[in-house]
């Protein structure tokens, strides 16, 4: 009789076509998976604190300096001194107004803001007035919009 027609095999999982595959029992593995370090590694990133994107300067309150981008907002109902500005649009064809920028609430103030290239600052004074929105384009141009 020939010797590899009595061969036995296993049911091994394969996580690259996410089955299980036939393979023999002479059949070597390439290496150890790294299912401890993948875990381990999850369970770093998930335990560190999650950053917010929104920043709420209350009545009363004064923030001194600071940046915005990537589509932060800061609402200031209080005073934000020192703060630069450089998120707002996003340019091109087929992009939409984000959500990023500094919101200067009725009765907040806004000393020293710096809005740099695509920064956003809309100022809204009493409930009764228009709201002022002020756009920093990528070549300097300020555009002012009423509403």
């Amino acid at each position: 009789m020939k010797r590899h027609l009595n061969t036995c095999y296993r049911l091994v999982w394969n996580h690259i076509t996410g089955a299980f595959v036939v393979a023999s029992e002479l059949a070597r593995a390439r290496g150890k998976r790294g299912g401890v370090a993948v875990a381990l590694s999850l369970a770093a990133v998930t335990s560190l604190p999650v950053l917010a994107a929104d920043i709420v300067v209350h009545p009363c309150e004064t923030v001194n300096g600071g940046t915005l981008v990537n589509h932060d907002n800061q609402f200031v109902s209080g005073t934000a001194d020192g703060v630069t500005v450089s998120t707002g649009l996003e340019l091109g064809p087929d992009s939409d107004e984000n959500t990023g920028g500094q919101w200067i609430k009725a009765g907040g103030t806004g000393r020293n803001t710096t809005v740099t290239a695509n920064g956003r600052q809309i100022v809204q004074p009493q409930e009764e007035l228009p709201v002022i929105r002020l756009f920093v384009m990528a070549e300097g141009r300020a555009l002012t919009d009423w509403r």
